[in-house]
């Protein structure tokens, strides 16, 4: 927040900035919880002990139920990552790079990188640090995409650096995208992240996953946040344009 990313999140998707204060806004409640306990003790002692149990049991029912403790290490894994500095996450990224770079030494017609929310991140590492000269082999494919969670961190000038040699190169660039998904940046092009206003080789695509499941999958899905950002990767159920299996 006292960097300015929230404020970069709402204008560049309200839904996500909302995601992004739902941690927050739970913390909040176990305060207020505590404190009107606290007070109907009268303070003191017995307030104080009552207060602490009153919001630590809401947190726990938060951890357990409304996945609070998930929501607070996704952030701090998305400092982390934003930093460049995790040791293991540089390991996984020079995996990436690795592996792609062999691909790209083969005789392979065509090389499709997908990549799905966090993993955005590793795929666009991967093929910026590739040497990727116009190859019309290549093509990036990225699904309920967090690659602008890291991207309008101010300390995330890597990644932003990253997206730029990708357009740059042309590589076709497909991002899919779900109105329904408030975990990714709904609305949005990747290409914002560099500072770019457009980039023709850069195509978003918008799928409904209504149209996807069985009305009796979709009722049941549809309110837990998770569950419809895996969408882009699972299976769909009946007849539809968007299937990543196919």
């Amino acid at each position: 927040i006292l960097r300015g990313t929230l404020f970069r999140y709402l204008a560049t998707s309200w839904r996500y900035g909302l995601f992004f204060a739902y941690p927050l806004v739970l913390i909040l409640m176990c305060l207020l919880v505590a404190l009107l306990a606290g007070n109907a003790f009268g303070g003191g002692m017995a307030g104080w002990l009552t207060g602490a149990c009153a919001g630590g049991l809401l947190a726990w029912v938060f951890a357990r139920k409304a996945h609070l403790l998930l929501m607070m290490d996704d952030w701090s894994f998305a400092a982390r990552v934003a930093e460049g500095k995790h040791a293991v996450i540089e390991d996984v990224l020079k995996t990436f790079r690795s592996v792609l770079r062999n691909e790209l030494n083969g005789t392979q017609d065509e090389i499709l990188v997908v990549g799905h929310s966090l993993g955005c991140v590793y795929s666009v590492d991967a093929l910026a640090a590739a040497d990727l000269k116009n190859d019309r082999r290549i093509s990036l494919l990225t699904t309920g995409s967090s690659l602008l969670k890291i991207a309008l961190d101010k300390r995330a000038e890597w990644l932003r650096e990253d997206v730029k040699k990708i357009v740059v190169a042309e590589t076709k660039w497909l991002d899919v995208q779900a109105l329904t998904d408030v975990i990714s940046f709904y609305g949005s092009s990747p290409a914002a992240a560099a500072g770019l206003s457009s980039a023709k080789c850069l195509k978003t695509l918008k799928v409904r996953f209504r149209k996807m499941l069985l009305p009796a999958s979709y009722a049941k899905g549809k309110f837990n946040l998770f569950r419809t950002h895996r969408q882009f990767v699972l299976a769909a159920e009946q007849p539809y344009f968007y299937s990543l299996h196919q």
